[in-house]
């Protein structure tokens, strides 16, 4: 831009002639920088649009000619920096650095410049369809002379554009696995997947079955030596473990300090004890200097330990070029183990594909930790992101961030990087899917023992006072009220299930708790496998081939939490939900494993048996409404959400608040 065109830009008509535009001071503190400037709409406009977890605002005071006028102060980070100098130098404001050297800002310049141009480049190939032009895939080769399909192509070439770190939220059944091995196998890059216990030997299967590569599995037996070696198995291009497996190769290492006071021999005066302990332990319930019970407190997270595998196997982060965590939802909760363990061992991985198809399961919270650890510069702040897109607020017992609001401005943020496919959007051949919901009407002796468990339970939550002793006796007071429901609906069940066997069909059922599978089993007896979260890997496996392969194989029962994720129950054209799940997220992944491409059916039926005037039915309508929001953020639907913040964490809280009501 030319020094006329600059100065012709800098200046503002107003009614007492010609007001130039403030100067804004630039200045480098230790880790961010700061912005001072007078007044100025335009300018504060700007600022406004950026995300919010990139500044803090105040106004101080200064005097000027004896008047005292406003000093608008923001403090922002090192990576928004390149962004304001440009849009400055654009708009013709004036501005001094402070601190900052010339090469620093070039180089901030240049680094905005490259993110601006990636995401445009993403962008526009999105519009244009990924197009593959006369690309060969023949590094998947699968023996029956199966290739990708086209929008399975262009999941490869997304995952090109954003150089490995993106979200794949396609829905089940579309082929996500697919599309990570074929990135996986076209640049042979060294991959760790990172999935649910259940889906290991799947995946391995996969690998094998469409690439020329095995799939090793790790398998954690402890010992007593720890140390870092390397993989035994350094020829093999895909390791494979899953969520638990890996709090077991890897540690977390706390840093504990001592908060007690103790009593000096010698002088005889108290002091701060201050004790400091590095140990994998969680907690410390006495300190060994000053014998204080209960005095360690808020431990931080030091550091990693790597232990190994009595095979000699260790996972070490840096063997990898891709990371794949297949049901990505499950590192959501930033408070959990595992997910503390995979975010911090796993950030230098270069590329990482995060993969689920219902990667919100309850609200737009959840999407922090995996954007977090995608782009952690972007997305940088839990609380920001709480208060931008889930309403969050402050009440008595501190911030809750259970709600929903600016869903459009979140979709577009973060859908450079995030690419679903709908199944009726690039599935032809999908079956069409029916739902039939089956009230059922409590006899006078079931609702005398049902309303018995529910008064139970609403005099717990009506007492006075949280306690966790409270809270655990509510969840198991509302695990009993489920599991009783559950019960309720074998004898209907089983009526339309002997006509399913009788007709040489096939029909999935989905239950929450392991009474209600040891009936289902002991009902149909050799027609029927079950799936629950006790059984082993390859038990799970095998169950799943019985069903698919075995025609005396009728009834497949599985719990929601082992069997709803991952699997393919395609012999089946009916599932049987006599259970919910806590989340409309999962039952539409249960859903999904007999809605898939594969299926030969026209038609897939999905029957929900719904216990009326029950906790059951409450669930559901809940379910109904959670799923909106799950919606809104995922595919972009455009309906209204009349409410920004939406009651409860979870549907067991909503359904907490709703029987107080009762």
């Amino acid at each position: 831009m030319s020094c006329e065109k600059s100065e012709k830009m800098a200046k503002k008509k107003s009614k007492g002639g010609v007001k130039l535009l403030p100067t804004i001071y630039i200045q480098k503190k230790i880790k961010n920088y700061e912005l001072r400037f007078d007044f100025d709409k335009r300018f504060l406009a700007f600022l406004k649009s950026l995300p919010k977890g990139h500044m803090a605002t105040r106004v101080d005071k200064k005097y000027v000619n004896g008047k005292e006028v406003d000093d608008w102060v923001r403090v922002i980070k090192p990576i928004q920096v390149g962004n304001i100098i440009t849009f400055l130098r654009d708009n013709g404001y004036k501005f001094e650095l402070q601190n900052v050297p010339k090469e620093e800002v070039q180089r901030l310049i240049q680094e905005y410049r490259g993110r601006r141009e990636k995401i445009n480049r993403i962008l526009k190939e999105r519009v244009e369809g990924f197009n593959i032009g006369d690309e060969k895939y023949d590094y998947i080769t699968h023996p029956q002379g199966y290739d990708l399909h086209l929008y399975q192509k262009q999941g490869v070439k997304f995952l090109e554009l954003t150089d490995g770190k993106a979200i794949i939220g396609d829905q089940p059944g579309v082929g996500k696995t697919l599309q990570a091995l074929a990135y996986a196998a076209k640049h042979n890059l060294k991959t760790l997947v990172i999935c649910p216990a259940s889906l290991k030997l799947m995946w391995r299967k996969e690998i094998e079955t469409w690439t020329d590569h095995k799939g090793h599995v790790f398998k954690f037996q402890p010992t007593k030596r720890s140390g870092i070696k390397n993989h035994p198995k350094k020829d093999c291009l895909f390791h494979i473990t899953n969520f638990e497996s890996v709090s077991s190769f890897i540690k977390l290492e706390y840093k504990h300090k001592c908060q007690g006071r103790k009593l000096d021999p010698a002088t005889k005066k108290w002091s701060n004890c201050g004790e400091e302990i590095i140990d994998i332990q969680k907690s410390y319930k006495v300190c060994p200097s000053c014998k204080g019970k209960n005095t360690f407190k808020k431990p931080r997270v030091s550091g990693l330990v790597y232990i190994e595998s009595k095979k000699g196997e260790l996972i070490n982060p840096d063997d990898y070029d891709l990371l794949v965590i297949d049901e990505a939802h499950r590192i959501k909760e930033r408070t959990t183990e595992w997910t503390k363990i995979i975010t911090k061992s796993m950030k230098d991985v270069p590329r990482k594909v995060l993969m689920s198809g219902t990667i919100i399961k309850n609200r737009p919270a959840e999407l922090f930790v995996p954007l977090n650890f995608l782009d952690p510069e972007t997305w940088n702040s839990y609380h920001d992101f709480g208060v931008r897109y889930s309403a969050a607020f402050e009440d008595t017992f501190g911030w809750k961030y259970d709600g929903a609001s600016n869903l459009e401005e979140l979709f577009e943020r973060m859908s450079p990087f995030f690419l679903r496919r709908r199944k009726k959007d690039v599935l032809s051949q999908l079956p069409d899917k029916t739902f039939t919901e089956i009230p059922l009407v409590m006899t006078a002796k079931q609702e005398k023992e049902y309303y018995a468990l529910e008064e139970a339970m609403v005099e717990i939550i009506n007492e006075h006072g949280e306690t966790d002793e409270r809270e655990q006796t509510f969840i198991e007071k509302i695990h009993k009220i489920k599991a009783y429901s559950e019960l309720l609906k074998l004898k209907e069940c089983k009526e339309l299930v002997d006509d399913i066997i009788d007709s040489n069909d096939k029909v999935v059922i989905f239950f929450n708790y392991l009474e209600t599978g040891r009936q289902l089993k002991e009902m149909f007896g050799d027609n029927c496998v079950i799936h629950d979260g006790t059984m082993s890997s390859e038990a799970k496996h095998e169950a799943v081939e019985s069903f698919q392969n075995k025609k005396n194989i009728n009834v497949f029962a599985g719990t929601i939490d082992s069997a709803g994720v991952g699997i393919t129950l395609t012999a089946a054209n009916k599932l049987i939900f006599i259970g919910q799940a806590w989340s409309p997220s999962d039952m539409e992944q249960a859903e999904d494993r007999i809605h898939r491409a594969s299926t030969t059916h026209d038609n897939v039926q999905i029957i929900t048996y719904i216990v009326q005037g029950s906790v059951d039915e409450m669930i559901h309508d809940m379910l109904r409404q959670k799923s909106q929001v799950v919606s809104k953020v995922q595919d972009n639907e455009d309906f209204s959400i009349k409410v920004n913040r939406i009651e409860g964490d979870n549907i067991m809280e909503a359904l907490k608040q709703a029987l107080r009501m009762r």
